[in-house]
Formats: C-alpha cells, structure tokens, sequence
C-alpha cells in the first residue's frame, strides 16, 4: 500500500514540476493610437533639426507617449515637442 502511495505522490511531484518549468507563452498586445485633430491641417516635410535631411515615417516612433526622432543621416535622436496652438 505505502508503495502505492509513494508511486502516485511521486507522479504528482513529477507533474507538478514540469508545470512549473514551462515557460509562458508572450503575449502579444497591439496599441492602436487615434488622433482627433481640430481645425485645418496641412501636411509638411520634416526635416532634421541638426542635419536638415528630409524624414520619413520609418524615422519616427512613439515611446512612452512621445514623438522620437531618429535620423537617418547623421544619427541624431531628439523628441519632437509641439508648441502651444494659443
């Protein structure tokens, strides 16, 4: 009897183990942004604050809800501020 037991709480140890060693699957989350703009508004080139170079939109990115700036030209990295609109 007492081998029984051994056998089946050995099996559960065993279970229990492996549950715990699997590593956990990432899980994906996808951030969508929308922007409510009032008033006209007309799109312009950016360039470089440093080099002047034309950007693109594979320059920009969103970290921590700000607007980073990555040239590709001289490699300088700066946030974009907005001025006040009053």
């Amino acid at each position: 009897m007492r081998l029984v037991v051994g056998v089946v709480l050995m099996t559960a140890a065993v279970a229990f183990l492996w549950l715990a060693l699997q590593k956990p699957r990432p899980v994906e989350h996808t951030v969508v942004q929308k922007i409510d703009l009032s008033g006209d508004v007309s799109i312009e080139q950016m360039k470089c604050r440093s080099c002047g170079g034309a950007l693109s939109k594979e320059s920009i990115s969103v970290r921590a809800g700000a607007i980073y700036v990555n040239c590709p030209f001289c490699g300088s990295a700066y946030q974009i501020e907005e001025a006040p609109k009053w």
